[in-house]
């Protein structure tokens, strides 16, 4: 999880500070133009996007976002893990969640309004980072170096294969043949997985400091150290990678996102650097930007709305629910009858966003049945209801 994540689509760019999501238009890299700014309540540590949607890890949960009008986004769905969340990767209509000591999760996004789980794979070490490459998911699985997943049947999940001479890996990227594993002590080793379940070092590059990010482009690395040192290195032979160049940035860089233009990078103090790298002997900033959160649109302040997780469960869920203005709050579960099975929340409770466990217990503590039951928030004078499903 980084300090600041930063992505970039379509001439937009966005990036987290703090909990909130600020989008801008960078058509014009010269005058930048903010054309929203989303508080999702909590901490954001890594962010993706695709099509209209946004997706954040904060913590233990993960949002998906619909931006598709700057003016009015909304929280379309969120899913709490109920631990530290690391990144994701989005590939078709599934999301892969790197859910640390939970290993390796896979959703279902065909329909965004009710993510689904449709695998899990739980690492030896702690799922930090993912890249896939056919039916292969090589997982930077913290001190237990590289996982290769077979996820050609998600519901069937197998490791084929690994690379454990690292110390702690958080982030890889493929490209090839080739995977460009960060660890944060060695530096950015070199595997071929040409043959996958047999991965092998082809070579290590390592700068004096450690390495915060590192982006492919072309047959570049783009390696940003811990003094705020951009390396550019050449590796059209991944067996012997050649720097070329090194592009100073004055403040303490956290984060970064390459095109084949532009090197992005946020900083500690929050300051947005735009660099042209369209010749990597002559780089320059472009522009600078001081990201700013203030008049902040918090979605939770207007969002009624309400999730679930797992779903479909055995024994235990987790409830997510978004109260938008201060009001008595009822959430209840009633069986298909209508017939009330438990009272989970019957309080006053201010804007933002709660979480509520239920283990499958009626009002007097006996278990329940498997089967469909509705959950129904009512907040003021609003009701909303979600379906769930036990299965024992």
């Amino acid at each position: 999880s980084k300090q600041n994540p930063i992505y970039f689509l379509d001439n937009y760019l966005f990036t987290g500070t703090g909990n909130t999501i600020l989008v801008y238009d960078l058509t014009d890299e010269n005058n930048p133009e903010v054309k929203a700014k989303i508080n999702i309540g909590n901490s954001i540590n890594f962010l993706s996007v695709k099509d209209s949607l946004i997706f954040a890890l904060s913590d233990s949960s993960l949002f998906l976002i619909n931006y598709s009008s700057l003016e009015n986004p909304f929280i379309v769905s969120s899913v709490n893990f109920d631990t530290d969340l690391y990144s994701i990767l989005i590939k078709d209509s599934k999301i892969y969640v790197c859910a640390g000591e939970k290993g390796l999760i896979i959703l279902d996004i065909t329909t965004p309004e009710n993510p689904s789980i449709i695998g899990n794979i739980n690492t030896p070490g702690e799922c930090k980072g993912i890249d896939i490459s056919g039916d292969y998911a090589f997982v930077a699985d913290g001190e237990k170096g590289i996982r290769v997943i077979n996820i050609s049947d998600p519901a069937n999940l197998k490791e084929e294969g690994y690379f454990e001479n690292l110390t702690n890996t958080v982030k890889v990227i493929i490209d090839g043949a080739y995977l460009y594993v960060l660890d944060t002590s060695l530096g950015l080793k070199i595997l071929n997985v040409s043959i996958p379940a047999l991965p092998f070092e082809a070579s290590l590059y390592k700068p004096d400091v450690s390495i915060i990010d590192f982006s492919i482009y072309g047959a570049i690395a783009y390696i940003l150290d811990g003094e705020s040192l951009l390396h550019f290195i050449k590796i059209f032979d991944p067996y012997y990678p050649v720097e070329v160049n090194q592009f100073l940035i004055t403040g303490e860089a956290q984060s970064m996102f390459v095109t084949s233009t532009t090197a992005f990078v946020i900083l500690k103090n929050r300051e947005l650097k735009i660099i042209d790298i369209t010749d990597l002997y002559n780089p320059f900033i472009k522009n600078t930007i001081i990201v700013s959160a203030k008049k902040k649109k918090n979605l939770f302040s207007r969002n009624l709305f309400i999730t679930n997780f797992p779903n479909p469960f055995n024994n235990e869920t987790l409830i997510q629910y978004g109260v938008p203005e201060l009001s008595k709050v009822t959430l209840v579960i009633y069986n298909v009858l209508g017939i009330e099975i438990v009272k989970l929340v019957d309080e006053f409770q201010v804007p933002g966003i709660y979480s509520v466990k239920w283990q499958t217990e009626d009002k007097k503590g006996n278990p329940v049945p498997s089967g469909v039951y509705i959950i129904e928030l009512k907040v003021k004078n609003k009701i909303i209801t979600k379906k769930i499903l036990i299965l024992k």
